[in-house]
Parts: C-alpha cells; structure tokens; sequence
C-alpha cells in the first residue's frame, strides 16, 4: 500500500490505493464531489464513502431515473440523514457497507462504489424475501410472538391452577374421601410441581431459546 502520514494521503498515493486515474481524482475533488483536507491531502475513509455516495463518475451525468429508486449513496446517507461532510460521518457509512457484505459472506476491501451497489442489492433482496415470507404469514414479528407465547404460558398455569377444584370432588366421591381435604391436597402438589417446572424469568428464557431455535 502507498505510504500515508497521519495527514492523510496526497492524490497520487490515493490514486494508487484506490486503483483510479489521478486526473479523475483530480477532477473529482475540484467539483467537490470527494472531500479534501485543508493541508491539500485526503482521508481515505471520507474520499471512500464520498465515492460510495456519489453516481458512478462514468454516469455522473444521467439525472433521470425512475421514482423511488434510490442511488447507492442515498441509501447510504439515510444513516445520518446528512451529507458525509467529516471522517466521523465516513466511518459510519464504510462500517454500514463492510457489515452488510460481511453478514453475506461477501468480501469487503475497498469501498467504492461497486461495494456499495452490491449492499444496496443485498439490502433490497433481504427486504423482498421479509416482504414475500410476511405475506406468506410464514413471518411474524418476533415481540407479537414473543406476547403471544408468554399469555399461552400463564393460560396453561391458570388451567393448571383451576384443576384441583374441578376434579377433586370426583376424585374425592370415587374414593369415598373428604372432596376438601382432596381439592387441597391436590392444588398443594400443583402448587409445587408449578413452581418446580420454573419461575417466571425461566419461563420467559426458555420461550426465547425455544423462538431462536426456530
């Protein structure tokens, strides 16, 4: 890699780094569509971003493009709903990018705009595959879940709860026994065998490890 100083990089380092024509550099910078520091050099984290952010220097001139699809760059300033104006600003959205590939096993070396174009694909796809799973109702959101599990837990405690007193009478006239002394035995040991299955935070743990596992 070229050298750099902790002032960044000059055009002719950047130039090699990134793999482009100093003289496009070059005119990028003039027109500001890649940022450059006062000392005259570049940070090549802001110079990455700005390219991501920017149409392709080839299509730089196409403005007509259809409603609602959204450039490289537009999708990935809707991080920061700026324009990325500092190093900060760079760092986030070469972070978004490197995860976003990184999460599909897609190598993530320097990010230009071929790199950014490919995880606005990946994004679009994912969004397609929720969209399509949702209407298939093989999706739900995972906190309805979640609420819906944890209500069929206490309505099953609750049923648990209720059973000494609705069968004990029988129980108790089957065997010729006192049916009060049997409905209280009998809601004393569901009382115990609740409270051994588990307390509330292992219900909810276990309902959680039994939703990943899905």
């Amino acid at each position: 890699m070229a050298a750099i100083d902790k002032d960044g990089y000059s055009l002719s380092a950047l130039a090699k780094v990134l793999g482009r024509a100093k003289s496009g550099l070059h005119k990028l910078a003039k027109s500001k569509q890649i940022p450059q520091q006062l000392n005259g050099k570049f940070n090549l984290a802001a110079v990455q971003a700005a390219l991501a952010s920017n149409l392709e220097p080839g299509r730089a001139k196409r403005v007509h493009r259809n409603e609602g699809e959204r450039s490289p760059g537009e999708q990935v300033n809707k991080v920061t709903d700026k324009a990325v104006k500092t190093p900060e600003d760079a760092a986030e959205v070469v972070s978004l990018i490197k995860s976003i590939l990184q999460a599909e096993g897609a190598a993530a070396g320097v990010i230009d705009f071929n790199a950014a174009r490919t995880a606005e694909l990946i994004v679009k796809t994912r969004r397609r595959w929720i969209e399509s799973e949702e209407k298939a109702k093989r999706l739900v959101d995972a906190d309805a879940m979640r609420e819906e599990a944890w209500k069929w837990g206490r309505e099953n405690r609750d049923a648990w709860m209720n059973w000494p007193s609705r069968i004990g009478p029988m129980i108790a006239s089957e065997l010729g026994i006192d049916p009060v002394r049997t409905i209280i035995a009998l809601e004393n040991y569901v009382r115990g065998h609740l409270s051994e299955m588990a307390d509330e935070n292992q219900i909810r743990a276990r309902m959680e490890d039994r939703i990943k596992a899905l």
